[in-house]
């Protein structure tokens, strides 16, 4: 047992089952994958039911699912979601009692906290997963199972029982399964994860071409569309590489599928680049002879490049020789509207 003083703080604002770590270090949890040991000599519990938790000095109201029923002596990966949240952590035990009538009828530990805005579906092969797992094993887990895991050497020592001090050497291993991957700095990411963003974006860009026969949209309008799928920065990435496998095409901020009709030369791409970047925000765009001027372009590529823009709607052409880009349109469009209104 041990005392300790605690200054700045009210009895009244402690209670039992609290818990001192220092600021940052922990997260508090309502939803536990965990592995459930039921007595020999327990009745059989049918699932879901409402059970007591105890871990620590914690004793509080639960919910067991995952399963249908727990029978004597049997060992099996559930699902507990606690009536509050707890300080948890991996492979800490736990006690359950039944409220009615009052008797432990098993124990356990712990597999994974997890945020309960996590979805339930795929939380028991998760857990089954993490059952007699090495550190390694467990890493591959947790990443195939969010998509993506930030690298927080805190969160996975007390999460999935990774030391410090090993961590550098279990990621190597985990990315040399191929399994996960490592785009951008300190995030683990599945490849399950890119291969669905990636196809996500395709499937976007597709019925767009489709429905309005505009194959371009702007790259941060995507990004934004697969959010729930994936990380702004992962999104970034996912587009980057199958720009580079030929799958999408990118003019300035724009991005399409690539097809016959929207490829360029590497050439062109960079000259009609240059050429957007005079359209890029202006409602005062300029003229095919200014345009000429600046980039210091014959006028024939010059009509040709911006001819191309106007045939994939990159640029609109409002005729009598003047152009302007699809998105300061737009912009201007609902400027007007609101006006009108």
């Amino acid at each position: 047992r041990t005392a300790m003083n605690v200054t700045g703080v009210s009895a009244r604002d402690l209670c039992r089952g609290d818990e001192l770590v220092a600021p940052g270090t922990n997260r508090m949890r309502s939803r536990l994958v965990v592995e459930v040991r039921v007595f020999p000599d327990a009745a059989e519990l049918k699932c879901p039911a409402t059970i007591q938790f105890h871990s620590a000095t914690t004793a509080c109201s639960a919910r067991i699912t995952g399963v249908r029923q727990l029978a004597a002596g049997e060992k099996v990966v559930a699902i507990i979601d606690t009536q509050q949240p707890i300080v948890a952590t991996f492979a800490q035990q736990f006690l359950l009692r039944c409220p009615y009538p009052v008797g432990s009828f098993g124990g356990g530990r712990i597999l994974a906290p997890i945020d309960a805005s996590v979805r339930r579906r795929g939380l028991i092969d998760f857990g089954e997963r993490l059952v007699g797992a090495d550190a390694v094993q467990r890493l591959r887990a947790w990443t195939v199972q969010l998509g993506e895991l930030p690298i927080d050497p805190i969160m996975l020592e007390l999460h999935l029982g990774i030391p410090g001090e090993d961590l550098d050497e279990v990621t190597a291993q985990a990315i040399d399964s191929g399994e996960i991957l490592m785009p951008i700095p300190q995030t683990l990411v599945s490849a399950s994860a890119i291969t669905r963003t990636g196809d996500y974006i395709q499937k976007v860009l597709t019925e767009q071409a489709e429905e309005t026969e505009d194959a371009w949209a702007a790259e941060e309008s995507i990004v934004q569309r697969v959010r729930s799928t994936a990380s702004a920065a992962v999104a970034h990435w996912v587009i980057e590489r199958l720009i580079e496998q030929k799958k999408l095409v990118r003019v300035n901020k724009m991005i399409a599928v690539a097809s016959d009709e929207n490829r360029l030369s590497k050439k062109q791409k960079a000259r009609m680049n240059e050429i957007l970047q005079l359209f890029d925000g202006v409602r005062t765009p300029p003229t095919l002879k200014e345009i000429a001027d600046q980039t210091q372009t014959r006028m024939d590529t010059v009509a040709s490049l911006v001819r191309f823009a106007t045939q994939q709607r990159v640029l609109i052409d409002l005729g009598a020789g003047f152009l302007i880009s699809s998105q300061t349109f737009s912009e201007l469009c609902r400027e007007l509207q609101e006006l009108f209104e």
